[in-house]
C-alpha cells in the first residue's frame, strides 16, 4: 500500500508536465489558427477591394466610350465643357489672342462612383503619327523621323540621329540587310540577351525600346526618365538644361496613316510637315473653322487611360485601351485594338499644349 502511495506521489510531477505541454500545444495551435484566419481575411479583403477598383476602372472605360460616341462629338457643335473636341473656340487647338488653353486630350478626375472614384483620359490616336506608316523609308518619311527626333528628343543632326532613324526603318523592312548606320540580327543578336531583328510593323510604341540608339529619355522624355531611374542628382542638373517630351506621345500604331490634322497638337504638324507649312495648315484649320457650315474630319481612334480608386485610397486599378470605331449599316460598332487591364505606370502624359 505504502508502494502505490509512493508511486502515485512520485508520479505528480509527471502528470503536471503533461499537463502544461498540452496547454502550450493548444495554445500554439490556436494563435496559429487565428493567425492564418487574420491572414485569410485580409486577403480576401485585399481582394474585394482589387475586384472593386477594377470595376470602377471599368466603369470610367464605359464612361470615356459614352463620351466618344456622343452626338455632338461625331456631328454637330458640343456646347457641353465636358465633351471631347469641341468644334469651335478652345477645343480646336488654334487659339484667338486670350482665348483658355485647348483640351484636345480630355481629363476627368475624381467623379464619384459606388465606392470609390473614377479618373479616365482619352486621347485621339489618330491625330498622331502612325509610325509604321514610315516603314517604306522614302526621304519624306525619313524626314518625320529627323524632326521627331529634334523636336521631341533634342537629337540634332549628327550619328546618333541617323543611327535611329536607319534602326527604326531596318526593324521594320522585311530584308535583312541594314542601311548604313542601321541594324539587324547581327547586331541584336549580340546583345545579351540577344534576340532578332522583328523585320515587321511595331506592334507598340514602347516595341521602340528595342531599336538600337532608343532610350527611355527619348522614348518617354526627360523628366519621366530621371523620375524612374530616381536619379535626383540628373535631374538637379537637368533643370538649367532644355527639357524634352520623348516621343512617345507623338507617335501611334493603331491610329490612321494619315494624321487628322483637325485634332493633332501644333507640334505634331510641325513634326509631320516642317514649320513653314505647318504654319500654313494651321492658318487654314483656323479659317475653315470659323466657318460655321464646315465640320472638321472626324477621328475614329482612340485610346483611354481609367483609374478606378477606392473612396479611402487603399486600392486602386487602371485600364489602358483602344478603342476603333466603325460605322455599318448607320450603326456605330465598337471594336478593340488594345486592352491591359493591369496598367502598372502610364510612361507620358499626352497633354496637347
Amino acid at each position: 500500500m505504502r508502494r502505490l502511495y509512493n508511486y502515485l506521489t512520485n508520479n505528480r510531477g509527471v502528470a503536471l508536465m503533461m499537463v502544461l505541454w498540452v496547454m502550450v500545444f493548444l495554445t500554439v495551435i490556436v494563435t496559429e489558427f487565428a493567425f492564418s484566419m487574420r491572414t485569410e481575411l485580409k486577403i480576401m479583403r485585399n481582394f474585394k477591394e482589387e475586384v472593386q477598383s477594377y470595376y470602377l476602372a471599368r466603369a470610367g472605360i464605359a464612361l470615356a466610350l459614352a463620351e466618344i460616341l456622343s452626338p455632338e462629338i461625331q456631328g454637330d457643335y458640343a456646347a457641353d465643357d465636358k465633351l471631347v473636341f469641341k468644334l469651335k473656340g478652345e477645343a480646336t487647338g488654334y487659339l484667338a489672342e486670350g482665348e483658355a488653353a485647348p483640351t484636345l486630350s480630355p481629363q476627368r478626375d475624381n467623379i464619384p462612383l459606388g465606392a470609390g472614384t473614377v479618373s479616365y483620359r482619352i486621347m485621339d490616336e489618330d491625330g498622331k503619327i502612325n509610325l509604321n506608316s514610315l516603314r517604306a523609308g522614302t526621304e519624306a518619311q525619313r524626314q518625320i523621323l529627323y524632326n521627331l527626333l529634334s523636336k521631341a528628343a533634342g537629337l540634332q543632326v549628327g550619328t546618333a540621329r541617323d543611327i535611329i532613324v536607319d534602326s527604326i526603318l531596318d526593324w521594320m523592312d522585311k530584308d535583312d540587310l541594314h542601311r548604313m548606320n542601321g541594324a539587324e540580327d547581327d547586331y541584336y543578336q549580340g546583345l545579351d540577351p540577344g534576340y532578332d531583328c522583328k523585320d515587321g510593323p511595331f506592334d507598340t510604341v514602347d516595341e521602340l525600346l528595342l531599336v538600337q540608339g532608343i532610350t527611355k529619355k527619348i522614348l518617354y522624355g526627360t523628366e519621366i526618365e530621371n523620375a524612374e531611374s530616381g536619379a535626383e542628382e540628373v535631374a538637379a542638373e537637368d533643370k538649367d538644361k532644355e527639357t524634352y517630351p520623348g516621343i512617345a506621345r507623338f507617335l501611334t500604331v493603331w491610329g490612321r496613316s494619315n494624321t487628322n490634322n483637325y485634332s493633332a497638337d501644333p507640334v505634331t504638324l510641325e513634326i509631320k510637315y516642317g514649320d513653314e507649312k505647318a504654319a500654313e495648315i494651321k492658318q487654314n484649320i483656323a479659317s475653315n473653322l470659323e466657318n460655321p457650315n464646315f465640320v472638321p474630319p472626324k477621328s475614329s481612334c482612340f485610346s483611354i487611360i481609367s483609374t478606378g480608386k477606392l473612396a479611402d485610397g487603399s486600392a486602386s486599378r487602371s485600364i489602358f485601351a483602344v478603342v476603333k470605331l466603325k460605322k455599318k449599316n448607320k450603326v456605330t460598332n465598337i471594336e478593340y485594338q488594345c486592352w491591359n487591364d493591369n496598367l502598372v505606370k502610364y510612361k507620358f502624359t499626352a497633354n496637347h499644349q
